[in-house]
């Protein structure tokens, strides 16, 4: 099983209400952190619909999906057999979801300005 998805970030805020009562106490106090209503908007909407598109998976809801992370700070969930990924840039978010190998995903807004292969060269193994 391998899914991928791709959503546009601020296309959901106006679902933030709801969205935040799928967040789990931590995150709910983590998004109160951040320096801007923007950034806490769209850590709210990339951490509320990851859990969605995993409670699909997992036959469960999203608030009892517990994360746990490994020795290099990747997050897994707990007793579930499910590998994951987020990454997102500006106003775009993407997910890889699959059970069968282990997964990452890295997106970046591309600028004119930067080189991406000096860049893809200090990230990518």
């Amino acid at each position: 099983m391998e899914q991928n998805y791709c959503i546009t970030i601020n296309s959901y805020f106006n679902s933030l209400k709801f969205l935040y009562s799928l967040l789990s106490t931590q995150e709910k106090i983590q998004s109160e952190k951040f320096f801007t209503i923007n950034l806490s908007n769209r850590y709210i909407v990339t951490r509320a619909v990851l859990r969605s598109i995993l409670a699909e998976y997992l036959g469960t809801i999203p608030q009892d999906i517990e994360f746990i992370r490994n020795s290099y700070g990747k997050p897994f969930v707990r007793g579930a057999n499910i590998e994951f990924n987020m990454s997102h840039s500006y106003n775009s978010a993407y997910y890889a979801i699959t059970s069968d190998f282990s997964v990452g995903i890295d997106v970046e807004f591309y600028n004119k300005g930067k080189n991406i292969f000096n860049i893809a060269k200090s990230v990518f193994s």
